[in-house]
Protein backbone atom coordinates (compact mmCIF):
# COMPACT_ATOMS: atom_id res chain seq x y z
CA UNK A 1 0.00 0.00 0.00
CA UNK A 2 1.19 3.57 -1.27
CA UNK A 3 1.94 5.18 2.63
CA UNK A 4 1.25 8.40 2.96
CA UNK A 5 -0.14 9.18 -0.74
CA UNK A 6 -1.93 12.37 -0.20
CA UNK A 7 -2.77 15.44 2.31
CA UNK A 8 -6.61 15.78 2.54
CA UNK A 9 -7.57 19.56 2.52
CA UNK A 10 -11.10 21.01 2.87
CA UNK A 11 -12.35 23.59 1.04
CA UNK A 12 -14.87 26.04 0.57
CA UNK A 13 -15.60 26.86 -3.24
CA UNK A 14 -17.46 29.30 -4.68
CA UNK A 15 -17.34 28.94 -7.74
CA UNK A 16 -18.75 30.52 -11.55
CA UNK A 17 -20.74 27.92 -13.40
CA UNK A 18 -18.80 27.27 -16.78
CA UNK A 19 -20.60 26.65 -19.95
CA UNK A 20 -19.20 24.54 -22.65
CA UNK A 21 -17.62 25.50 -25.71
CA UNK A 22 -19.78 25.20 -29.02
CA UNK A 23 -19.31 21.61 -30.62
CA UNK A 24 -17.44 20.55 -27.44
CA UNK A 25 -18.06 17.48 -25.04
CA UNK A 26 -16.39 17.25 -21.47
CA UNK A 27 -15.78 13.72 -20.31
CA UNK A 28 -15.34 13.03 -16.41
CA UNK A 29 -15.64 10.50 -13.38
CA UNK A 30 -14.72 12.96 -10.35
CA UNK A 31 -17.51 14.82 -8.67
CA UNK A 32 -16.20 18.41 -8.47
CA UNK A 33 -18.29 21.20 -9.35
CA UNK A 34 -17.60 24.77 -9.87
CA UNK A 35 -21.07 25.51 -7.81
CA UNK A 36 -19.93 23.24 -4.81
CA UNK A 37 -18.90 24.28 -1.46
CA UNK A 38 -17.25 22.19 1.32
CA UNK A 39 -15.98 19.59 -0.67
CA UNK A 40 -13.03 17.39 0.38
CA UNK A 41 -10.61 17.15 -1.87
CA UNK A 42 -7.12 15.53 -1.32
CA UNK A 43 -4.39 17.36 -3.22
CA UNK A 44 -1.44 14.71 -4.09
CA UNK A 45 1.70 14.61 -2.27
CA UNK A 46 3.14 11.21 -2.44
CA UNK A 47 4.66 11.49 -6.29
CA UNK A 48 8.26 11.26 -6.99
CA UNK A 49 9.94 12.51 -9.76
CA UNK A 50 9.71 10.37 -12.91
CA UNK A 51 6.00 9.53 -11.81
CA UNK A 52 2.81 10.37 -13.66
CA UNK A 53 -1.06 9.95 -13.28
CA UNK A 54 -3.68 9.64 -15.47
CA UNK A 55 -7.30 8.75 -16.17
CA UNK A 56 -8.62 6.61 -18.86
CA UNK A 57 -12.23 7.94 -20.66
CA UNK A 58 -14.61 6.49 -22.64
CA UNK A 59 -16.41 8.48 -25.38
CA UNK A 60 -20.38 7.09 -26.21
CA UNK A 61 -20.69 5.41 -29.11
CA UNK A 62 -22.22 7.89 -31.49
CA UNK A 63 -19.56 10.18 -30.69
CA UNK A 64 -17.25 9.12 -32.75
CA UNK A 65 -15.17 10.61 -34.48
CA UNK A 66 -13.78 12.57 -32.02
CA UNK A 67 -10.92 15.21 -31.63
CA UNK A 68 -9.33 16.10 -28.59
CA UNK A 69 -8.85 19.68 -27.78
CA UNK A 70 -7.38 20.22 -24.37
CA UNK A 71 -7.28 18.58 -20.60
CA UNK A 72 -8.85 20.60 -17.50
CA UNK A 73 -7.77 19.51 -14.24
CA UNK A 74 -7.13 21.06 -10.41
CA UNK A 75 -3.50 21.27 -10.47
CA UNK A 76 -2.54 22.25 -6.98
CA UNK A 77 -0.45 22.16 -3.70
CA UNK A 78 -1.10 21.46 -0.14
CA UNK A 79 -2.67 24.17 2.05
CA UNK A 80 -0.83 27.45 2.33
CA UNK A 81 1.23 26.71 -0.34
CA UNK A 82 1.70 29.45 -3.00
CA UNK A 83 0.97 28.91 -6.80
CA UNK A 84 3.39 28.01 -9.02
CA UNK A 85 4.44 27.22 -12.37
CA UNK A 86 5.94 23.74 -13.84
CA UNK A 87 6.47 22.19 -17.18
CA UNK A 88 4.98 18.88 -17.18
CA UNK A 89 5.35 16.16 -20.02
CA UNK A 90 1.89 14.71 -20.93
CA UNK A 91 1.09 11.43 -23.35
CA UNK A 92 -2.13 10.33 -24.87
CA UNK A 93 -2.93 6.57 -25.31
CA UNK A 94 -5.22 4.20 -26.82
CA UNK A 95 -7.27 2.51 -24.03
CA UNK A 96 -10.10 0.02 -23.84
CA UNK A 97 -9.73 -0.68 -20.33
CA UNK A 98 -8.78 -3.99 -20.10
CA UNK A 99 -5.46 -3.93 -18.31
CA UNK A 100 -3.57 -1.16 -16.50
CA UNK A 101 -0.87 -0.79 -19.07
CA UNK A 102 -2.09 1.88 -21.45
CA UNK A 103 -2.75 1.23 -25.17
CA UNK A 104 -0.69 2.23 -28.20
CA UNK A 105 0.65 6.04 -27.67
CA UNK A 106 -1.04 8.74 -29.79
CA UNK A 107 0.60 11.78 -28.90
CA UNK A 108 3.29 13.18 -26.51
CA UNK A 109 4.44 17.01 -25.80
CA UNK A 110 4.89 19.40 -22.48
CA UNK A 111 2.95 21.72 -21.16
CA UNK A 112 3.47 25.00 -18.28
CA UNK A 113 0.89 24.58 -15.58
CA UNK A 114 0.20 27.06 -13.01
CA UNK A 115 -0.80 25.60 -9.47
CA UNK A 116 -3.67 26.70 -7.14
CA UNK A 117 -3.10 27.56 -4.17
CA UNK A 118 -6.23 26.14 -2.43
CA UNK A 119 -6.06 28.65 0.87
CA UNK A 120 -5.31 31.92 -0.79
CA UNK A 121 -8.17 34.91 -0.60
CA UNK A 122 -12.02 33.35 -0.01
CA UNK A 123 -10.95 30.32 -1.58
CA UNK A 124 -12.51 31.25 -4.81
CA UNK A 125 -11.45 29.55 -8.13
CA UNK A 126 -12.47 30.85 -10.95
CA UNK A 127 -11.47 28.24 -13.68
CA UNK A 128 -9.30 24.90 -13.91
CA UNK A 129 -5.85 24.51 -15.10
CA UNK A 130 -5.69 24.02 -18.62
CA UNK A 131 -3.24 22.12 -21.55
CA UNK A 132 -4.39 23.01 -25.08
CA UNK A 133 -3.56 19.69 -27.02
CA UNK A 134 -5.53 20.45 -30.39
CA UNK A 135 -2.13 21.05 -31.96
CA UNK A 136 -1.50 17.29 -31.90
CA UNK A 137 -4.68 16.98 -33.76
CA UNK A 138 -5.12 13.75 -32.38
CA UNK A 139 -8.71 11.89 -34.34
CA UNK A 140 -9.83 9.16 -32.27
CA UNK A 141 -12.77 6.84 -33.53
CA UNK A 142 -13.20 4.55 -31.00
CA UNK A 143 -11.89 2.91 -27.85
CA UNK A 144 -11.32 4.64 -24.64
CA UNK A 145 -8.45 6.77 -24.42
CA UNK A 146 -5.71 7.58 -21.61
CA UNK A 147 -4.11 10.90 -20.90
CA UNK A 148 -1.30 11.00 -18.50
CA UNK A 149 1.28 13.65 -16.79
CA UNK A 150 4.27 13.26 -15.77
CA UNK A 151 5.77 14.80 -12.65
CA UNK A 152 9.51 15.99 -13.19
CA UNK A 153 9.34 16.75 -9.62
CA UNK A 154 8.91 15.03 -6.08
CA UNK A 155 5.85 16.45 -3.65
CA UNK A 156 2.92 19.04 -4.69
CA UNK A 157 2.10 20.63 -6.77
CA UNK A 158 0.37 17.70 -8.31
CA UNK A 159 -3.03 16.62 -9.49
CA UNK A 160 -6.11 16.68 -6.51
CA UNK A 161 -8.61 14.13 -6.02
CA UNK A 162 -11.96 14.25 -4.93
CA UNK A 163 -12.62 11.96 -2.14
CA UNK A 164 -10.23 10.78 0.97
CA UNK A 165 -10.14 7.94 2.92
CA UNK A 166 -13.01 8.30 5.39
CA UNK A 167 -15.20 9.41 2.20
CA UNK A 168 -14.08 7.28 -0.72
CA UNK A 169 -15.58 8.61 -4.42
CA UNK A 170 -12.97 6.41 -6.56
CA UNK A 171 -14.13 4.48 -9.36
CA UNK A 172 -12.49 1.61 -10.77
CA UNK A 173 -10.36 1.26 -13.22
CA UNK A 174 -9.98 4.61 -14.42
CA UNK A 175 -7.75 6.39 -12.58
CA UNK A 176 -4.02 5.40 -12.84
CA UNK A 177 -0.57 5.83 -11.41
CA UNK A 178 2.94 5.28 -13.51
CA UNK A 179 4.96 4.61 -10.02
CA UNK A 180 8.08 3.49 -9.16
CA UNK A 181 9.02 0.01 -8.82
CA UNK A 182 9.67 -0.99 -4.81
CA UNK A 183 12.52 -2.86 -6.57
CA UNK A 184 14.02 -0.27 -8.24
CA UNK A 185 13.28 -1.72 -11.58
CA UNK A 186 12.14 1.41 -13.21
CA UNK A 187 8.26 2.27 -13.18
CA UNK A 188 5.41 0.44 -14.13
CA UNK A 189 1.74 1.45 -14.45
CA UNK A 190 -1.00 0.63 -11.31
CA UNK A 191 -4.25 0.97 -10.82
CA UNK A 192 -4.63 3.79 -8.31
CA UNK A 193 -7.10 2.19 -6.02
CA UNK A 194 -4.28 -0.39 -5.56
CA UNK A 195 -2.25 2.21 -4.18
CA UNK A 196 -4.50 3.45 -1.62
CA UNK A 197 -6.34 6.56 -3.20
CA UNK A 198 -9.66 6.93 -2.58
CA UNK A 199 -10.74 9.71 -4.94
CA UNK A 200 -11.26 10.19 -8.84
CA UNK A 201 -8.34 12.60 -10.24
CA UNK A 202 -9.88 16.18 -10.95
CA UNK A 203 -8.88 15.45 -14.70
CA UNK A 204 -11.25 16.32 -17.46
CA UNK A 205 -10.94 15.70 -21.55
CA UNK A 206 -12.63 18.18 -23.90
CA UNK A 207 -13.27 17.16 -27.41
CA UNK A 208 -15.36 17.76 -30.41
CA UNK A 209 -17.39 15.70 -31.56
CA UNK A 210 -18.60 14.23 -34.93
CA UNK A 211 -22.37 14.73 -33.77
CA UNK A 212 -21.88 18.86 -34.12
CA UNK A 213 -22.11 21.62 -31.36
CA UNK A 214 -22.72 20.32 -27.62
CA UNK A 215 -23.17 22.12 -24.82
CA UNK A 216 -23.21 19.60 -22.27
CA UNK A 217 -21.31 18.29 -19.04
CA UNK A 218 -21.54 13.80 -19.70
CA UNK A 219 -20.98 12.24 -16.54
CA UNK A 220 -19.45 8.92 -17.47
CA UNK A 221 -20.75 5.56 -16.26
CA UNK A 222 -19.30 4.41 -13.15
CA UNK A 223 -21.03 1.21 -13.73
CA UNK A 224 -17.83 -0.38 -14.67
CA UNK A 225 -16.84 -4.26 -14.88
CA UNK A 226 -14.10 -4.16 -12.29
CA UNK A 227 -13.20 -8.30 -12.25
CA UNK A 228 -9.96 -8.79 -13.27
CA UNK A 229 -6.96 -11.42 -12.86
CA UNK A 230 -3.33 -10.13 -12.47
CA UNK A 231 -1.08 -12.98 -11.58
CA UNK A 232 -0.88 -16.63 -10.38
CA UNK A 233 1.57 -17.61 -8.25
CA UNK A 234 3.87 -20.09 -8.86
CA UNK A 235 2.86 -20.12 -12.30
CA UNK A 236 4.07 -23.84 -13.52
CA UNK A 237 3.51 -26.92 -11.81
CA UNK A 238 3.85 -30.76 -12.78
CA UNK A 239 1.25 -32.81 -14.58
CA UNK A 240 2.31 -35.27 -11.78
CA UNK A 241 1.27 -33.60 -8.99
CA UNK A 242 -1.61 -30.92 -7.51
CA UNK A 243 0.06 -26.92 -7.13
CA UNK A 244 -1.27 -25.15 -4.21
CA UNK A 245 -1.49 -21.45 -6.21
CA UNK A 246 -2.11 -17.62 -5.28
CA UNK A 247 -4.64 -15.57 -8.00
CA UNK A 248 -4.19 -11.79 -7.88
CA UNK A 249 -6.27 -9.93 -9.06
CA UNK A 250 -9.91 -7.40 -8.17
CA UNK A 251 -13.22 -7.93 -8.25
CA UNK A 252 -13.56 -11.79 -7.09
CA UNK A 253 -16.74 -12.66 -5.55
CA UNK A 254 -17.89 -15.46 -3.34
CA UNK A 255 -19.13 -18.34 -5.66
CA UNK A 256 -16.52 -17.62 -8.06
CA UNK A 257 -15.51 -20.59 -10.93
CA UNK A 258 -12.07 -21.23 -11.49
CA UNK A 259 -10.84 -22.71 -14.43
CA UNK A 260 -7.43 -23.91 -15.53
CA UNK A 261 -8.14 -23.95 -19.62
CA UNK A 262 -11.07 -26.27 -19.54
CA UNK A 263 -10.56 -27.74 -16.31
CA UNK A 264 -13.08 -26.21 -13.68
CA UNK A 265 -11.20 -26.11 -9.94
CA UNK A 266 -13.48 -27.81 -7.75
CA UNK A 267 -14.54 -25.67 -5.24
CA UNK A 268 -13.54 -27.64 -2.00
CA UNK A 269 -10.24 -26.94 -3.64
CA UNK A 270 -10.26 -23.32 -3.66
CA UNK A 271 -9.37 -22.46 -0.07
CA UNK A 272 -10.11 -18.90 0.43
CA UNK A 273 -12.02 -16.28 -1.54
CA UNK A 274 -11.59 -12.01 -0.76
CA UNK A 275 -12.04 -9.33 -3.59
CA UNK A 276 -8.48 -9.37 -4.31
CA UNK A 277 -6.78 -12.70 -3.77
CA UNK A 278 -8.13 -16.44 -4.49
CA UNK A 279 -6.21 -19.49 -2.68
CA UNK A 280 -6.60 -22.66 -4.64
CA UNK A 281 -5.11 -26.12 -5.80
CA UNK A 282 -4.43 -26.99 -9.45
CA UNK A 283 -4.88 -30.44 -9.63
CA UNK A 284 -2.68 -33.16 -11.24
CA UNK A 285 -3.61 -34.31 -14.03
CA UNK A 286 -3.72 -31.37 -16.68
CA UNK A 287 -2.24 -31.54 -20.04
CA UNK A 288 1.01 -30.34 -20.82
CA UNK A 289 1.42 -26.46 -22.21
CA UNK A 290 0.37 -23.68 -21.16
CA UNK A 291 -3.42 -22.84 -20.12
CA UNK A 292 -5.79 -20.04 -19.26
CA UNK A 293 -6.65 -19.21 -15.88
CA UNK A 294 -10.27 -17.66 -16.27
CA UNK A 295 -12.38 -16.68 -13.61
CA UNK A 296 -15.55 -16.28 -13.58
CA UNK A 297 -17.78 -14.18 -10.69
CA UNK A 298 -21.81 -16.35 -10.04
CA UNK A 299 -23.31 -13.15 -12.45
CA UNK A 300 -21.90 -14.44 -15.23
CA UNK A 301 -18.56 -11.73 -15.69
CA UNK A 302 -15.37 -13.24 -16.24
CA UNK A 303 -11.68 -12.49 -16.60
CA UNK A 304 -8.67 -13.97 -18.10
CA UNK A 305 -5.72 -14.21 -17.62
CA UNK A 306 -4.57 -15.69 -21.11
CA UNK A 307 -1.54 -18.74 -20.77
CA UNK A 308 -1.24 -17.69 -17.25
CA UNK A 309 -0.53 -21.34 -15.91
CA UNK A 310 2.15 -23.62 -17.40
CA UNK A 311 1.98 -27.16 -16.86
CA UNK A 312 5.32 -29.50 -17.06
CA UNK A 313 5.69 -32.71 -17.09
CA UNK A 314 6.82 -34.57 -14.28
CA UNK A 315 8.31 -37.34 -15.84
CA UNK A 316 11.21 -35.85 -17.50
CA UNK A 317 14.08 -38.11 -18.62
CA UNK A 318 14.33 -41.47 -17.23
CA UNK A 319 17.85 -41.98 -15.74
CA UNK A 320 19.40 -44.39 -13.25
CA UNK A 321 22.62 -42.74 -11.89
CA UNK A 322 23.59 -45.67 -8.80
CA UNK A 323 21.73 -48.53 -6.58
CA UNK A 324 22.76 -48.89 -2.69
CA UNK A 325 23.80 -51.23 -1.89
CA UNK A 326 25.55 -52.72 -4.73
CA UNK A 327 25.52 -56.11 -3.38
CA UNK A 328 23.42 -58.81 -1.50
CA UNK A 329 23.17 -62.79 -0.58
CA UNK A 330 21.01 -65.48 -2.29
CA UNK A 331 19.66 -66.66 0.66
CA UNK A 332 18.42 -63.31 2.08
CA UNK A 333 16.32 -60.47 0.69
CA UNK A 334 18.06 -57.39 0.05
CA UNK A 335 16.40 -53.39 0.56
CA UNK A 336 18.14 -51.23 -2.29
CA UNK A 337 17.75 -48.06 -2.88
CA UNK A 338 17.83 -46.23 -7.00
CA UNK A 339 18.99 -42.79 -7.38
CA UNK A 340 18.38 -41.28 -10.64
CA UNK A 341 15.44 -38.78 -12.33
CA UNK A 342 12.25 -39.03 -14.04
CA UNK A 343 11.17 -41.96 -11.61
CA UNK A 344 7.19 -42.14 -11.77
CA UNK A 345 4.83 -44.34 -10.20
CA UNK A 346 4.59 -47.62 -12.48
CA UNK A 347 7.80 -48.38 -13.85
CA UNK A 348 9.10 -51.51 -13.60
CA UNK A 349 12.49 -52.70 -12.00
CA UNK A 350 14.46 -55.77 -13.24
CA UNK A 351 17.37 -57.40 -11.43
CA UNK A 352 19.08 -58.56 -15.00
CA UNK A 353 16.19 -60.78 -16.22
CA UNK A 354 13.86 -60.98 -13.12
CA UNK A 355 11.16 -58.20 -12.68
CA UNK A 356 10.66 -57.20 -9.06
CA UNK A 357 7.51 -58.05 -8.12
CA UNK A 358 4.99 -54.52 -7.53
CA UNK A 359 4.91 -54.59 -4.05
CA UNK A 360 9.00 -54.71 -3.81
CA UNK A 361 9.03 -51.29 -5.66
CA UNK A 362 7.75 -47.93 -3.99
CA UNK A 363 8.84 -45.10 -6.10
CA UNK A 364 9.33 -42.51 -3.78
CA UNK A 365 10.20 -39.41 -5.38
CA UNK A 366 11.20 -38.82 -9.09
CA UNK A 367 14.62 -39.49 -8.10
CA UNK A 368 14.66 -42.38 -5.54
CA UNK A 369 12.70 -45.65 -5.54
CA UNK A 370 12.44 -47.96 -2.47
CA UNK A 371 13.26 -51.47 -3.71
CA UNK A 372 13.55 -55.15 -2.60
CA UNK A 373 15.81 -58.07 -4.33
CA UNK A 374 14.13 -61.45 -3.17
CA UNK A 375 16.28 -64.66 -1.80
CA UNK A 376 17.10 -66.97 -4.22
CA UNK A 377 18.73 -65.08 -7.39
CA UNK A 378 21.91 -67.45 -8.87
CA UNK A 379 25.05 -65.86 -7.31
CA UNK A 380 26.83 -63.20 -9.84
CA UNK A 381 26.75 -60.01 -11.07
CA UNK A 382 23.37 -58.39 -12.56
CA UNK A 383 22.52 -54.92 -14.62
CA UNK A 384 19.29 -53.43 -12.56
CA UNK A 385 17.16 -51.87 -15.20
CA UNK A 386 13.69 -49.52 -15.27
CA UNK A 387 11.02 -49.24 -17.87
CA UNK A 388 8.59 -47.11 -18.45
CA UNK A 389 4.79 -48.15 -19.19
CA UNK A 390 5.97 -46.27 -22.81
CA UNK A 391 9.07 -48.47 -23.19
CA UNK A 392 11.46 -45.82 -21.90
CA UNK A 393 14.29 -47.49 -20.60
CA UNK A 394 17.48 -46.31 -18.11
CA UNK A 395 19.82 -48.85 -16.99
CA UNK A 396 23.18 -49.00 -14.89
CA UNK A 397 25.38 -51.98 -15.96
CA UNK A 398 27.26 -54.15 -13.67
CA UNK A 399 25.37 -52.41 -10.40
CA UNK A 400 24.20 -55.43 -8.50
CA UNK A 401 26.46 -58.61 -7.09
CA UNK A 402 24.63 -62.04 -5.76
CA UNK A 403 26.90 -63.27 -3.63
CA UNK A 404 26.64 -66.99 -1.67
CA UNK A 405 26.88 -66.71 1.96
CA UNK A 406 30.44 -68.88 3.07
CA UNK A 407 29.87 -70.91 5.60
CA UNK A 408 32.98 -71.47 8.52
CA UNK A 409 34.03 -75.13 8.80
CA UNK A 410 34.28 -75.43 13.06
CA UNK A 411 35.89 -78.83 14.03
CA UNK A 412 33.60 -80.85 16.37
CA UNK A 413 35.19 -81.45 19.49
CA UNK A 414 34.66 -84.62 22.06
CA UNK A 415 35.49 -84.10 25.31
CA UNK A 416 33.92 -87.11 27.12
CA UNK A 417 32.32 -90.56 26.59
CA UNK A 418 29.96 -92.00 28.83
CA UNK A 419 29.62 -95.07 29.79
CA UNK A 420 33.27 -95.52 28.27
CA UNK A 421 33.20 -99.34 28.23
CA UNK A 422 31.07 -102.10 26.97
CA UNK A 423 30.75 -105.93 26.21
CA UNK A 424 32.12 -107.52 22.73
CA UNK A 425 28.83 -109.30 21.87
CA UNK A 426 26.74 -106.68 23.52
CA UNK A 427 24.91 -103.91 22.03
CA UNK A 428 24.68 -100.46 24.09
CA UNK A 429 23.96 -96.73 23.98
CA UNK A 430 26.30 -94.34 24.77
CA UNK A 431 26.48 -90.32 25.35
CA UNK A 432 28.83 -88.64 23.61
CA UNK A 433 29.61 -84.71 25.28
CA UNK A 434 31.94 -81.93 23.33
CA UNK A 435 31.31 -78.93 21.48
CA UNK A 436 30.37 -77.94 17.81
CA UNK A 437 28.25 -80.57 17.38
CA UNK A 438 26.09 -79.91 14.01
CA UNK A 439 22.84 -81.56 13.24
CA UNK A 440 23.65 -84.64 10.81
CA UNK A 441 26.90 -85.77 12.63
CA UNK A 442 27.67 -89.35 13.14
CA UNK A 443 29.62 -90.95 16.06
CA UNK A 444 32.60 -93.88 14.55
CA UNK A 445 33.45 -95.97 17.05
CA UNK A 446 36.88 -98.03 15.67
CA UNK A 447 35.90 -96.67 11.75
CA UNK A 448 32.32 -98.17 12.45
CA UNK A 449 29.63 -95.67 11.86
CA UNK A 450 27.15 -95.89 15.18
CA UNK A 451 23.46 -95.13 14.47
CA UNK A 452 23.45 -91.20 15.65
CA UNK A 453 20.91 -88.89 17.31
CA UNK A 454 21.68 -85.29 17.07
CA UNK A 455 20.89 -83.85 20.45
CA UNK A 456 22.23 -80.31 20.54
CA UNK A 457 25.59 -78.83 19.74
CA UNK A 458 26.89 -80.39 22.63
CA UNK A 459 25.49 -83.88 23.31
CA UNK A 460 24.93 -86.90 20.95
CA UNK A 461 23.69 -90.25 21.69
CA UNK A 462 25.18 -93.34 19.48
CA UNK A 463 24.16 -96.88 19.70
Amino acid sequence: MRSKLFFVVSLVVALAASTSLAAEKEYKWDGFELTDSGMELAAMGGFVEGEAFAVRFQPDPGDYPVTLKRVDLLFAGQMGEAATTKQVGYKIFADLGTSAQPGAELASGTASLTSIDLASGSGQIEQLPSVDIQADNVVVNSGGIRVAFYQGWTGTPSITADGSTMSPTIVSNVNYILAADPFGQGFDWYKAESLGVSGNWVMRLVVETAGGPVEDVIEQDTTVDSLEVTSISPDSGLDSEATAVIILGEGFEAGLSLFIGSTQVDAEFITSITSTKITATVPSGLAVGFHDVVVENPGGNTAILGDGFEVISGQGELALDSVVPGEGYTDEETPIKLLGAGFFEGVAVFVGATELPTGNVTVTSDTLIDAVVPAGLEPGVYTLLIQGDQGEVASAANAFTVKERDVDVIDPEVLAVSPNWGGEDTEFEISVVGENFQDGARVKLSGVKLATVFIDAETLQAT
